[in-house]
């Protein structure tokens, strides 16, 4: 557990948002290193502060108003070569994302909160045989048997392989029991159909400081072993202001939360926000990217390279 313990703050800034103070974000992260090309891709979520009056609307330029798909061939260096905006997918903010590549084809599953009551976050898939042509036009639903009361509110979907088996994670809203806020289990063979596994955290009543929202942010496998991180909150107003912890893994179904007592990463800034940390194996070291929150009170992208892995 040694290996995954960093300060937050030593990390390397490698994107602002549009703007200084609260409110003003980048993050929802998650990156993909495409082995055929050598590339890295990272999907980010740019948000702006709710308007001082009125309701945010999909025409507007207020909270995740837009994401965007950056290409690298080192993993620190962006250019940004995919963009897409709230006002042409008519929602009222854009959400977490993740990719990955099956069979010569990029698949990025994305979630947005919609103009419906019911369900209030979604999640929907793009697919294209380049993230440069992810075409908005072009969403899919996705196959899946979700028990009908999960369905109403989920979002921050990642993506990974494990035993050849294509494994999905989701945030989730439950209406029966706290953590109102926690993360479940979508596998699928082919990327198309999935099916529902359950929840994941085996020891979630253990966790206190995360016991009214829980989620998996990135799970990762060493040696048959998986490990990951994820962001959780005590209270309703922590929510977009989380903190973070790591978790451990006996199989990519079974995690076991080992941040217990408080979590281990955090900011000394503004309300201590950490969250959202994305770890990718490369080479011998873990890169996490993370979303941070910094001096004004706006969140960047920071993301520092572990060693020993």
């Amino acid at each position: 557990m040694d290996n995954f313990l960093f300060n937050p703050q030593e990390g390397t800034t490698i994107l602002e948002p549009e703007g200084k103070g609260k409110g003003y974000w980048i993050g929802a992260s998650s990156i993909f290193f495409d082995k055929d090309f050598e590339k890295f891709y990272l999907y980010v979520r740019i948000r702006n502060p709710r308007p001082k009056k009125g309701k945010v609307l999909p025409s507007d330029t207020h909270r995740g108003y837009k994401c965007q798909i950056l290409e690298s061939i080192n993993g620190t260096d962006f250019k940004v070569i995919w963009e897409m905006g709230k006002k042409e997918i008519d929602v009222k903010s854009i959400e977490g994302a993740s990719m990955i590549k099956i069979q010569d084809k990029y698949n990025l599953f994305f979630s947005y909160e919609s103009n419906a009551i019911i369900p209030r976050w979604q999640i929907k898939k793009i697919v294209a045989r380049d993230p440069s042509n992810f075409d908005s036009k072009k969403i899919q639903k996705i196959k899946w048997n979700l028990p009908r009361f999960h369905r109403l509110s989920i979002k921050d979907p990642i993506v990974s392989v494990f035993n050849d088996k294509i494994h999905l994670y989701i945030d989730y809203f439950r209406f029966w029991k706290k953590p109102w806020g926690s993360s479940g289990l979508l596998t699928s063979q082919d990327g198309i159909s999935f099916k529902w596994n359950g929840d994941v955290f085996v020891n979630l009543k253990d966790c206190k400081w995360a016991s009214y929202m829980i989620r998996l942010t990135s799970i990762f496998e060493f040696n048959d072993q998986y490990f990951g991180f994820f962001d959780g909150t005590d209270q309703e107003s922590g929510l977009c202001e989380e903190k973070s912890g790591v978790l451990t893994g006996s199989s990519p179904k079974n995690l076991k939360i080992q941040s217990l007592e408080e979590p281990t990463y955090h900011s000394d800034f503004g309300k201590g926000s950490c969250r959202y940390l994305f770890g990718l194996k490369y080479e011998n070291e873990l890169w996490v990217y993370y979303e941070f929150t910094e001096k004004n009170g706006e969140h960047v992208l920071k993301l520092i390279k572990l060693r020993n892995f």
